[in-house]
């Protein structure tokens, strides 16, 4: 049985505990959090016995994994303190604010022979599986472009960490999204080209354009307005959509001879990520072959708004 703490047990974390009920021999047993007062209710109702504090976290012999669900800006400090104790992590997007800092937990993990890896969900649903299928099986031949996006509506105020802090803005918060999955189905960018709108100097909508391996790819993401969010991909013969990509269960093959549907039932688009870290954990296996270092850092990379090709 792999025990699991939550690190921020907020709102991100109920749909973690549903995927997690799926999952066998594997467990949450305990919440972390500097204000107890504030999730014991959240606790009994999930019937989680114990609620630490983060040092009684990373001193706790009876914690193997612990997910964190906090904002980015402060999940270097926690990523390391959990894997210097010995600790699997697995860490919701972004995993830093800075492919350096990303880097040195990659090598942390390594070095302490524990598994870390970026919660990304949307490599992991079926529909994505799907779609990885259809391209390897050239079913709309030679792809020549491809978009994603992320926008919705958001009325962040000012103090917001989303707008405040290190990692503000819309490509932190939504736009690694499209981003990843982009870049995890194309490879890595050549060019990178970044369009910016900000309020009090916070990017809240963004266009990124790039060029991978002779592909077209373009990514929108915002919280200024709410948008039909769907992956899209063009070939010489057709093409595949796929809305909300994150978590829909539904993708469609478009050709001349037709549109060919595909559909999953599942209860939480969670599931299949935690069972991916869950199964490098039981292999030994610092890194994911999916949600890669080398992806995450690109995504960073973009984030951050520098180091452009």
């Amino acid at each position: 049985m792999i025990r699991f703490a939550v690190l921020g047990p907020g709102h991100i974390s109920r749909r973690f505990l549903a995927g997690m009920k799926e999952i066998e021999n594997a467990e949450v047993t305990a919440f972390a959090t500097r204000h107890p007062e504030q999730v014991q209710a959240y606790a009994e109702e999930e019937q989680i016995s114990s609620i630490l504090s983060y040092d009684e976290l990373y001193q706790s012999k009876d914690i193997d994994a612990v997910y964190i669900s906090t904002p980015p800006f402060v999940h270097y400090e926690q990523v390391r303190a959990c894997l210097e104790s010995g600790k699997h992590v697995l860490a919701e997007k972004p995993l830093t604010i800075t492919p350096e800092e990303a880097d040195t937990l990659y090598h942390c993990a390594e070095s302490n022979r524990v598994t870390l890896m970026e919660a990304q969900k949307a490599l992991f649903v079926p529909p994505y599986l799907q779609i990885v299928r259809w391209l390897k099986e050239g079913t709309i031949g030679t792809v020549h472009a491809a978009e994603a996006s992320f926008n919705r509506t958001a009325h962040y105020n000012s103090k917001h960490w989303v707008m405040s802090q290190p990692g503000k803005g819309c490509v932190y918060d939504v736009g690694v999204y499209p981003l990843s999955v982009l870049l995890s189905l194309f490879g890595m960018p050549d060019t990178v080209r970044r369009l910016d709108t900000s309020e009090e100097g916070c990017p809240v909508s963004s266009v990124i354009t790039m060029h991978a391996n002779g592909i077209e790819l373009t990514a929108m993401c915002g919280f200024t307005y709410t948008r039909e969010n769907t992956l899209k991909i063009y070939g010489d013969n057709g093409r595949i959509e796929c809305k909300d990509y994150w978590h829909g269960h539904d993708a469609d093959l478009i050709t001349e001879s037709g549109t060919e549907h595909f559909h999953a039932d599942f209860n939480s688009e969670f599931t299949f990520e935690t069972k991916h870290f869950i199964d490098l954990i039981r292999e030994g296996k610092p890194f994911s072959p999916i949600m890669t270092p080398e992806l995450s850092m690109e995504v960073l990379k973009i984030a951050r708004g520098s180091d452009f090709h």
